[in-house]
């Protein structure tokens, strides 16, 4: 069931990020919590695979902490990408996270987090999402999630 939601076309990710970039600052302003911002690149990796290519990952400015990228398949509505960033930056051991439209319609989500956070069991665990890690490295993680506005 899509809500009344149609799902979005490719020329909507720039458009889904800066509603879901807003929605989040109005809800950080509103707690006064949360650092993050958007990331509008979505390059297309050169071989047509449907995950990124990973990035080498820069040191975190944090002493301690470290970079991940975690591209999610299957968020289609923008409240559910703005909810999914929101959930997974407030998670334990995880500073700030950033979003990017990905190629074949995943999101890239680059977290900054402590050096010992278990990413993967993070992103496992957010509420809502039935998320499945399908393959993980060192700083990548690549999970399908289900859109609660879709089902």
């Amino acid at each position: 069931m899509n809500h009344g939601m149609p799902p979005m076309q490719d020329g909507d990710f720039a458009a889904a990020e800066a509603e879901a970039a807003a929605d989040w600052q109005a809800s950080d302003s509103a707690e006064g919590a949360g650092q993050t911002a958007t990331d509008a690149s979505g390059e297309s990796d050169a071989a047509g695979s449907p995950w990124p290519t990973p990035q080498p990952v820069a040191p975190a400015p944090t002493s301690g902490a470290t970079r991940t990228q975690i591209a999610v398949v299957g968020l289609v509505s923008v409240a559910s990408i703005a909810t999914f960033k929101r959930l997974l930056s407030r998670a334990p051991g995880i500073h700030s996270v950033q979003v990017a439209s990905g190629p074949d319609g995943e999101f890239v989500f680059s977290a900054t987090h402590d050096q010992g956070c278990d990413v993967a069991a993070v992103v496992a665990s957010l509420q809502g999402f039935e998320v499945q890690v399908v393959d993980l490295g060192p700083g990548v993680v690549n999970a399908r999630a289900v859109d609660p506005e879709v089902v």
